[in-house]
């Protein structure tokens, strides 16, 4: 099952996270600047899965991360999204030296897979 995969691979990744130097169960009150990579992250995260799940409504496209499989449902995507989404805020807010890093860079990728999405649907 593809969404067992999914959690698998998340509960993987906050382990090795979880032995980073800065992760704290007491962490800091977020900064401004902190709320603005937030704010972007979220943005460009909620764009990534919009533009994913219209593409592949579309004949020919397919998924290219493997934790999503090929052809996913627009229940997979959602939840892929959700689950991702909240688990990257919950590391960044446990580490609050990378808070800032985690979400400029997590919301970077994301923001280049939503332009390529998008580009690929104007383009059909």
């Amino acid at each position: 099952m593809k969404i067992q995969k999914l959690i698998e691979a998340l509960l993987i990744l906050i382990s090795i996270v979880s032995g980073c130097s800065s992760f704290t169960l007491e962490p800091r009150a977020w900064t401004k600047s902190e709320k603005t990579a937030a704010l972007f992250y979220i943005t460009a995260h909620t764009a990534d899965a919009i533009t994913t799940e219209n593409i592949l409504n579309r004949p020919g496209f397919s998924e290219a991360n493997p934790l999503m499989g090929s052809h996913p449902s627009d229940t997979e995507i959602g939840t892929y999204f959700a689950l991702t989404g909240v688990i990257t805020i919950t590391i960044a807010h446990f580490n609050p030296d990378y808070r800032k890093h985690i979400l400029y860079g997590y919301g970077g990728v994301n923001a280049f897979c939503a332009a390529s999405n998008y580009n690929n649907i104007r383009q059909d």
